[in-house]
């Protein structure tokens, strides 16, 4: 059954890794309108306005679902889901409750839980397996200077390329958190 999922996001990078584990969650049919909503603070400020957005495309193609997906960059994610929360309270929505979801580090997290993804996307060897992925600082950062190292890019095909291969049941185990998000999603 195809679907129509609302997204707003922060940046580029998360927009490509959430629709792609979005779609291994519900399919390849799943299709996507996305909002891009910029970096933290300004995001929570936006985030209301660009709901409204989404409300306005709702009314002409019916959304399923409307996710707010962000990084929290190392700050506690319930925070980050708590202010945007409080950012549309006492508002209501055609599509519904929009669902909010708090990556703890940055979206790349997820790339490099996954090292098979990344190996897979680079062509070569350019990470091990990572125990404890949101211990790192600076996923991102990570990633460019190991890419680099092969001789490669941090590109946004390598992104893509990634996030196609990710295995959502490593994601299952890598974050205590993504059993929720994937709840979410299923519901």
């Amino acid at each position: 059954m195809a679907r129509r999922i609302g997204l707003v996001y922060e940046d580029e990078n998360l927009r490509i890794i959430s629709e792609s584990v979005t779609r291994k969650v519900l399919g390849p049919q799943t299709d996507f309108e996305g909002l891009l909503g910029g970096s933290w603070p300004g995001f929570k400020g936006d985030v209301a306005k660009l709901l409204q957005v989404l409300n306005v495309k709702h009314l002409s193609a019916p959304l399923d679902k409307v996710f707010v997906i962000v990084d929290a960059n190392g700050e506690d994610p319930q925070e980050r889901e708590d202010s945007l929360s409080q950012k549309i309270r006492n508002r209501t929505y055609p599509f519904g409750e929009p669902k909010l979801y708090a990556i703890k580090r940055q979206s790349e997290t997820w790339l490099i839980a996954d090292a098979s993804a990344v190996n897979t996307a680079a062509g070569a060897h350019v990470t091990p397996p990572i125990a404890e992925p949101e211990t790192f600082k600076d996923p991102k950062r990570y990633l460019i200077q190991r890419l680099r190292n092969s001789g490669q890019e941090f590109t946004r095909q390598f992104v893509r390329d990634a996030a196609s291969h990710l295995d959502i049941e490593v994601l299952g185990r890598a974050f205590k958190e993504f059993p929720r998000l994937r709840n979410m999603l299923e519901r």
